[in-house]
C-alpha cells in the first residue's frame, strides 16, 4: 500500500489516496511467455479528483552489482508492457476502486528471448508490475509488485541449425620446444566430438561421440565431459564471469591409436540449470568441456563446445 506520490509535487490541493497492486486469487507463483497476469489496482481516495490516466506496466530489467549491493550498474531495461486501467481525462470518484488489468507476457527482442528471474552475488534479473498515475505531461510511479518470470527461448525459431548434427575437432596443443616439431605434431592427440544437435531443453540427455586419434599411443590417465553453465556480467568496461559445473561424467577406457567414447550427459535433476540468454548486461551461456589427461609430453587436452539451453523447441 502506498500514498499518492505526486501530491507533493503539485501546487493544487489533492485528496489523500492509497493504491495497491493485487494479483488474482488463482495466479501462478511464476509466469512464462504467453501467460497473462491478471489482477487489479486497488485505489481508495478521500474525495473526487481529475486524473489524465492510470496505467499498469510490467517492467523487466537487469542490474549488475559489485561489492555486494553497494554499487549497482545502470538498469538494463529489456521489457515494458503496459495497459491503461483508467482512460484519458476521467474524474475519479471518492471511495474504493478496483481497476482490473490483464498483461500478456511476450519477448520484445528480435530473437524471441525472454530472460528468467534470477539473483546471484554479482547481479539480478527482475520483473515488477508498476502502477503509474498520469497527470498532464508527467507520469508518477505509485506502487509496485515483484513477480517471477521463467526464461523463454524457442530453439527452433531462434536458430533452426541447433536441431541438426554438429562436429567439432581439435588438435592437442604441444608444450615441447623440440627442434623437430613436425615429428612431434604427428604424435599429438586429435579429438573429434560429434553431437546429434547443439540445442537442448532442461532434463534432456546430451548424447555425444568422442573420436580420438592417438598416434603416440599415450596412456589416457583421465578423461571427462562436463556440462558448464556460464554467467557473464557486463558493467561498462568491467566484465565478471561465474562458471558452474552442472553435470560431469568420466571414463578411462580410451586406449590405443584410435578410440571411441559414446555416452551422454544426463540433465535429469539439474535444478540449477537455466535458459541461455544473450543481448542484455547479464548473459547466460552453456558449453561442454572435454578434458583428457595423458602421460605424454604435451599439455593436457581441453576443448569447449558451445550449446544452447532453451525452454521449448516447437515451431
Amino acid at each position: 500500500m502506498s500514498y499518492l506520490n505526486w501530491a507533493k509535487q503539485n501546487s493544487d490541493q489533492l485528496p489523500q489516496m492509497t493504491c495497491e497492486l493485487v494479483l488474482g486469487e488463482h495466479e501462478p507463483s511464476s509466469y512464462k511467455a504467453g501467460d497473462t497476469i491478471n489482477g487489479h489496482l486497488l485505489l481508495n481516495t478521500s474525495q473526487p479528483f481529475y486524473v489524465y490516466a492510470i496505467r499498469v506496466v510490467l517492467e523487466g530489467y537487469a542490474i549488475v552489482t559489485s561489492e555486494g549491493e553497494k554499487v549497482k550498474s545502470k538498469p538494463d531495461n529489456f521489457l515494458k508492457i503496459g495497459v491503461d486501467v483508467l482512460g484519458q481525462g476521467k474524474i475519479l470518484a471518492c471511495g474504493e476502486h478496483h481497476l482490473s488489468f490483464a498483461i500478456t507476457i511476450h519477448p520484445q527482442n528480435k530473437v524471441g528471448e525472454l530472460p528468467g528471474s534470477m539473483q546471484t552475488s554479482h547481479g539480478f534479473i527482475t520483473y515488477k508490475l508498476v502502477a503509474y498515475l498520469k497527470q498532464e505531461n508527467k507520469s508518477h510511479r505509485q506502487t509496485e509488485k515483484s513477480v517471477s518470470v521463467l526464461g523463454f527461448l524457442n530453439l527452433s525459431v531462434f536458430e533452426p541449425s541447433l536441431m541438426t548434427p554438429v562436429v567439432y575437432e581439435k588438435l592437442q596443443k604441444s608444450s615441447s620446444l623440440s627442434v623437430f616439431p613436425s615429428v612431434l605434431s604427428k604424435s599429438r592427440l586429435k579429438i573429434s566430438l560429434r553431437l546429434r544437435k547443439s540445442g537442448f531443453l532442461p532434463g534432456e540427455s546430451i548424447f555425444f561421440e568422442l573420436n580420438m586419434s592417438n598416434p603416440g599411443n599415450y596412456e589416457i590417465v583421465a578423461s571427462s565431459v562436463t556440462l558448464v553453465q556460464k554467467f557473464t556480467y557486463n558493467s561498462g568496461t568491467t566484465q565478471k564471469v561465474q562458471l558452474f559445473e552442472i553435470r560431469s561424467i568420466e571414463t578411462k577406457v580410451l586406449q590405443g591409436s584410435t578410440a571411441l567414447w559414446a555416452d551422454s550427459v544426463i540433465m535429469d535433476g539439474c535444478d540449477g540449470i537455466v535458459v541461455s540468454q544473450s543481448g542484455i548486461i547479464i548473459e547466460i551461456s552453456h558449453f561442454l568441456k572435454v578434458r583428457i589427461k595423458t602421460n605424454g609430453p604435451d599439455e593436457h587436452f581441453l576443448m569447449e563446445v558451445p550449446l544452447k539451453i532453451g525452454s521449448t523447441k516447437r515451431n
